[in-house]
């Protein structure tokens, strides 16, 4: 062989190469495809901020873009840069993003074994509800003390001492009596990531019991002096006794009023009193309720 034939066969050979490598480097260009594990993903800030194109194996080139396989995941991927926010995944699990590369028109799958979350223990008084509930949301009592951190939807509720009124993730709190409750909602092990759970112990509070009113009917002309010290809690049926009365917004110095007194100085007419009782924890409402005493007129005519 020649030298000039030789040197020829170099240049072929070497552009072959070059060739190859660059189709190589090419049909590659979105990497290939890679499973990462992420436990306690909310332990870390940078999780807001976690880079899909970092995970991608093989040689992936920058200028594609991704999508979530699950449109629910949408929300927590830039689509443009790969930044994914963890946090913003609510569920437990594997996750899947696909890298797509028009520059060979390839497409690679990074996947994210995703630990569970399950919100933070809620067990110093922080979980209040009231005996007059029956669909107690127990997701409301998760959470942590720093925004943007909830807990995941996959998990399942239980409870210690079961009261058979706990359904999913709802509370019949007006079934059961007032006192503590402990619940525990588990996520489940994801991989080598294990399950975990949070606490929360729920202290359900009595609703004030107002009664029921009546209204008491006396005339102008009956005799009045047995009503000189009369009880307004003897207008309620089923009463706490622990509430205090009013009458347009003024408190009374006492639930015992001079009716025969209320005629001689007011006349006759209807007169509304209202009774108040504010329960041991401001989570549940004032109970209010109001009842009347009514002084007719009496008629009087002659015929002729």
């Amino acid at each position: 062989m020649t030298y000039q034939k030789f040197n020829k066969s170099i240049l072929v050979l070497s552009a072959f190469l070059f060739f190859l490598g660059f189709s190589q480097v090419n049909a590659q260009c979105a990497g290939s495809d890679n499973t990462v594990t992420i436990c306690n993903k909310e332990q870390d800030n940078t999780n807001r901020t976690y880079p899909l194109f970092d995970q991608l194996g093989g040689l992936p080139l920058a200028g594609g873009t991704w999508t979530a396989i699950a449109s629910a995941n949408s929300n927590a991927l830039d689509e443009t840069t790969g930044e994914l926010d963890l946090w913003q995944i609510y569920s437990s699990g594997l996750h899947e993003f696909r890298y797509d590369n028009p520059l060979c028109g390839e497409s690679a799958i990074v996947t994210i074994e995703l630990g569970g979350y399950p919100g933070q223990d809620n067990i110093d008084g922080g979980a209040n509800a009231c005996n007059n509930e029956n669909d107690v949301n127990m997701y409301s009592f998760l959470g942590s003390n720093q925004a943007g951190q909830v807990q995941d939807i996959n998990g399942v509720w239980s409870e210690d001492a079961p009261t058979g009124f706990l359904t999913n993730n709802i509370f019949d709190a007006s079934q059961v009596t007032p006192g503590e409750y402990t619940f525990r909602y588990t996520v489940p092990a994801v991989g080598t990531c294990p399950s975990r759970e949070a606490v929360v112990i729920l202290e359900v509070h009595r609703v004030p019991v107002v009664g029921t009113p009546t209204t008491l009917e006396v005339c102008a002309e009956d005799d009045l002096t047995g009503l000189t010290n009369f009880n307004l809690g003897n207008l309620l049926t089923g009463a706490d006794s622990d509430g205090t009365w009013s009458q347009n917004d003024v408190d009374l110095p006492s639930q015992f009023i001079d009716i025969e007194d209320l005629y001689n100085t007011s006349g006759t007419g209807t007169y509304t009193y209202d009774y108040e009782i504010i329960p041991t924890n401001l989570v549940c409402d004032i109970a209010t309720v109001s009842a009347s005493i009514r002084i007719r007129a009496t008629f009087n005519a002659s015929i002729s």
